[in-house]
């Protein structure tokens, strides 16, 4: 994966976080603007003001993630080789690349200390459907909560994560049925 791809790929995410928003604000705008012209009501004109405000705002918002997306992408090698993407994270071999609102992260899997996997119903990170997994990433200043689409993906990179830094600490992997030594012997 290239560094532009990389940057086009973070950018669709963050779009289709932001699109559902920006459509139903829209929408919203132009039903009670066409109203407020039809029958001139100061009210509606006043809350047809308001709704597109809230559309100028989704559009810097999605302006600002835009903007931190070019501006991390520079900092990048042109390649970043082989990389997976799991939703909002990326896995390279020996590097992970993560974005999340307006910040980038490139994080060398040696620096990962633990991993946990929970649903993200049962996490106070995210929000999402009940079928997505969440990986808390834990590093030595701070802990990044990602989500990926879903529980078997998150499993999968956190026994992938595992076989890359041995000295990495799983935790609720599968709701605890499967042991560290299990993991640590599917490799």
């Amino acid at each position: 994966m290239t560094r532009s791809e990389w940057g086009q790929s973070c950018f669709k995410n963050v779009f289709s976080r932001y699109r559902f928003y920006l459509i139903a604000s829209v929408l919203i705008s132009l039903v009670i603007t066409g109203a407020a012209l039809k029958w001139k009501g100061s009210l509606l004109i006043g809350i047809a003001g308001i709704f597109w405000l809230a559309t100028l705002a989704i559009l810097l918002l999605l302006l600002l993630e835009w903007k931190g997306i070019q501006r991390m992408t520079q900092t990048l090698p042109e390649s970043l080789g082989p990389v997976r993407q799991l939703n909002t994270l990326w896995l390279g071999e020996d590097t992970v690349y993560f974005w999340y609102r307006r910040q980038g992260y490139v994080i060398p899997i040696q620096e990962i200390m633990s991993c946990s996997v929970a649903s993200v119903t049962e996490s106070p990170y995210a929000s999402g459907s009940a079928r997505n997994g969440m990986m808390i990433l834990g590093l030595k200043d701070r802990n990044l909560g990602v989500n990926v689409s879903d529980r078997k993906n998150a499993i999968q990179t956190a026994q992938f994560l595992k076989t890359k830094n041995p000295w990495l600490t799983l935790t609720d992997i599968e709701e605890k049925k499967v042991s560290l030594t299990e993991i640590h012997d599917e490799k």
